[in-house]
């Protein structure tokens, strides 16, 4: 789920659809995707449409940058008891 996601977010930053990364930056990081595979994927889909669309995805990426930490810290504790 993490790597299509990320994948989906690379398109969805290509596409410079709203809707489509408020879905999956969101479902990225609850599978555990990090910020910075986040935005690598961004910046990836962004750089291939040479469109808005990065300025579109940076301020998605910026929108939803304190939900993000909140997941990498949750996943990082459920890392954490799985290893226990």
């Amino acid at each position: 789920p993490k790597t299509m996601e990320i994948a989906a977010v690379c398109a969805s930053s290509a596409l410079a659809s709203e809707h489509c990364l408020n879905v999956h930056i969101e479902q990225a990081s609850q599978f555990g995707a990090t910020k910075e595979e986040i935005f690598e994927s961004l910046m990836l889909g962004s750089f291939l449409a040479m469109t808005k669309s990065q300025s579109i995805a940076i301020r998605k990426f910026i929108e939803f940058e304190p939900k993000m930490d909140e997941n990498e810290r949750s996943n990082s504790r459920k890392s954490t008891k799985a290893s226990r």
